[in-house]
C-alpha cells in the first residue's frame, strides 16, 4: 500500500488509503439485494482496536477500501473476493450514515 511514505488512493472512493481515512462507500450491491459493509474491527474481523488493516490500511471501526483482500462478506462472514456468494453485479454503494441524515434535514 505504500509507496516512499506516501499512501496509495482507493479505486473507489479515491481517499487516501491511511489509517485515518477509511472508504466511504458503506454498502455492497450483490445480485439485485444490497447489504451493510462490515467495518474493520467488528466481530470476526482481524482489526484489533489500534491496529490497522494490512489489507488496505484503514483504522478500527472504519469501512475496508474497496478489493481489501481481508474484507469480510456481508452474507457469508468469509473473506469477500474469495467466498463463494455469486457476485454477480457486485459494486460498491455511498450511502449517508443515520448522523449525516439527521444534520442535513
Amino acid at each position: 500500500m505504500k509507496k516512499n511514505n506516501d499512501y496509495d488512493n482507493c479505486l473507489c472512493c479515491n481517499q487516501t488509503m491511511a489509517p485515518e481515512h477509511g472508504c466511504i462507500f458503506t454498502h455492497i450491491a450483490m445480485n439485485g439485494s444490497e447489504y451493510r459493509r462490515i467495518k474493520a474491527g467488528t466481530e470476526n474481523d482481524h482489526i484489533k482496536e489500534g491496529d490497522i488493516c494490512r489489507g488496505c490500511n484503514v483504522g478500527y471501526g472504519q469501512y475496508h477500501h474497496c478489493c481489501c483482500v481481508l474484507e469480510r462478506c456481508p452474507i457469508c462472514d468469509g473473506r469477500l473476493l474469495s467466498c463463494d456468494c455469486p457476485k454477480r453485479d457486485m459494486f460498491l454503494l455511498r450511502r449517508l450514515c443515520d448522523d449525516c441524515l439527521q444534520a442535513n434535514k
